[in-house]
């Protein structure tokens, strides 16, 4: 089962994986980032991070 933090941070993968950037700036401002620090959520947060870094080097 996964926490509210989880769902969060798969949220944020599904967008980035989408490539819907409005609704991911809409969705973090709504959010508190700080919540996705939390040591539990490291592996999904690594994995966002990563995903993030390779669409940001793919979308000049």
């Amino acid at each position: 089962m996964l926490t509210n933090e989880q769902k969060a941070l798969k949220q944020l993968i599904n967008y980035i994986e989408q490539g819907q950037w409005e609704k991911l700036n809409l969705y973090c401002q709504i959010i508190n980032p700080k919540n996705l620090l939390n040591p539990k959520n490291t592996k999904i947060f690594t994995a966002l991070k990563y995903l993030f870094l390779e669409k940001q080097t793919s979308h000049p």
